[in-house]
């Protein structure tokens, strides 16, 4: 099957490899021996599948064989560097909204008002997952280590799942 995905990729002679998750799109490009190849890790095909011997020695061989391996945080990195050792230098790029293009049609004071938000408040809005895989309890953490200097700190989560009564 590999063979017939590399012979693919060099009939497109791209100029690069952008493979958005290390498990299957880095697996199957370190396989073909894709170049220039660079890999942007998600959290569950780290965190999660690196649990499992077999999904670990794949995902290592594609760090390994990746010419740049892109993350979106210090943990995913240390994660990553256990991963693959000292020759895998993931680098850290933070994914977000460019507000320049993209900007919400409600008004910053509409939403103060509708969520009874103090005026004078730093707000930081977050839709990070709280379950599962995605950390998002590392964000409440943060928020809590910083209250103390910050105390119109408000963190506001716009989740898009249903969450648990725990939760």
């Amino acid at each position: 099957r590999y063979t017939f995905c590399l012979n693919k990729i060099k009939q497109f002679d791209p100029d690069l490899i952008f493979c958005n998750r290390t498990f299957p799109e880095g697996v199957l490009a370190s396989f073909c021996r894709a170049r220039p190849l660079v890999i942007r890790t998600a959290g569950p095909d780290i965190s999660k599948l690196t649990k499992y011997p077999l999904y670990r020695q794949l995902i290592q061989r594609a760090l390994l064989t990746g010419d740049v391996i892109i993350t979106q945080s210090i943990f995913e990195r240390e994660l990553l560097q256990t991963l693959g050792g000292a020759r895998v230098d993931p680098k850290i790029i933070n994914i977000g909204v460019d507000t320049k293009i993209f900007h919400p049609i409600a008004c910053r004071e509409d939403l103060r008002n509708k969520y009874g938000l103090p005026r004078d408040a730093l707000i930081i809005v977050s839709n990070r997952y709280l379950e599962g895989h995605y950390h998002g309890w590392l964000v409440v953490k943060a928020v809590q280590s910083i209250a103390e200097y910050c105390p119109k700190l408000v963190l506001l989560y716009a989740s898009p799942l249903k969450m648990s009564s725990d939760t």
